[in-house]
């Protein structure tokens, strides 16, 4: 999905978030993809309809069970 995203993204991604994408990739900072994947399961689960639409930064060593401080309104 990562090589989707550097190959397809430009046109529908905005400009800032797209070269930040790459940069993260050039710089090896994007994640496995097991890792944000717990993130982003809790946030299926319990995310507040304020975080619809935003683009979030997974931060490293992001402790999964803080999550819920995404979560919170």
């Amino acid at each position: 999905m990562q090589a989707e995203l550097r190959d397809l993204g430009k046109g529908a991604m905005k400009p800032e978030e797209y070269d930040d994408f790459v940069k993260a990739f050039d710089e090896g900072r994007l994640n496995k993809p097991e890792v944000p994947a717990q993130v982003i399961a809790q946030l299926a689960v319990a995310a507040t309809t304020n975080l619809s639409g935003k683009y979030l930064s997974f931060v490293e060593n992001f402790p999964v069970d803080e999550c819920h401080s995404l979560t919170d309104t």
